[in-house]
Formats: C-alpha cells, structure tokens, sequence
C-alpha cells in the first residue's frame, strides 16, 4: 500500500464528513431597477461545485478578528482520492466552504497541498468559522 492510499485508509476510518464547496458560477446581478442586497452576491443564487469527503479536523483556536468579533481557526486534512473521484475542480483553495458534518460552514483561509511525484496527495486546510 501506497503513501496515498494510507492516507485514505485512515480519512475512511478516523475521518468525520465534510462538504467542500466551490462557487463556479456568479449569481445573477439583479434588475437594475431593484437595490442590491447581501443575498445577491456570494453564494446565494450563484452555482457551486462540491465533493463530500471525509477529513481528519483539528480541535478549534479562537482568533480575535476586530474588537469583539471571533471566530475559530482549524486545520482540516483532506486526501485528493475522494476529489479526483468527483471530478471536483481541485486542488482546494482560498475561497471556498467547508461545510462539518454539524452544519456549520467555514471559510478555506489557506490550503498547503502536499505531492508525490508531482502528483497532489494531501491538502490541510486552514478554516475560520463560528464555531
């Protein structure tokens, strides 16, 4: 058995599920005639790539963002199988979701993806979230 498939052997068996989500496709604008609001840009409306996975999540750190406002940092482990089998638009990147298997949704801050051969194998993701 190889480095890779090591690794996805223990996602499988220690890993909890998630949903990495990417958005492909820009939501609608809206009439000219209609005030822009929140919900007519990010996610809503738009479309999205996502792949369910499995990944080995690090216990949270709060981060103080400004004043009063936190959120927590974590390190997600993510093997590329599971990418490459849905045909994702990998590797992960700074932009996208991850959504835990409790519901909550965290913003990818930064992926550092590892290679054999040139080939991507393991990415860590950085998240901020809520919770």
């Amino acid at each position: 058995m190889g480095i890779a498939e090591g690794l996805q052997r223990r996602l499988e068996r220690d890993g909890e599920p998630v949903t990495l989500r990417r958005a492909v496709a820009p939501p609608a604008a809206p009439p000219a005639d209609q005030p822009k609001r929140w919900q007519d840009w990010g996610w809503g409306g738009g479309s999205a790539a996502e792949v369910e996975c499995s990944g080995l999540i690090s216990t949270g750190t709060p981060v103080q963002l400004v004043g009063e406002v936190w959120q927590v940092r974590r390190q997600v482990i993510l093997g590329q199988a599971e990418i490459d089998e849905a045909g994702w638009p990998g590797p992960p990147r700074r932009g996208d979701q991850l959504e835990m298997a409790d519901g909550s949704t965290h913003a990818v801050d930064a992926c550092d993806t590892r290679r054999i051969a040139g080939i991507p194998v393991r990415h860590t993701l950085t998240v901020l979230g809520d919770r």
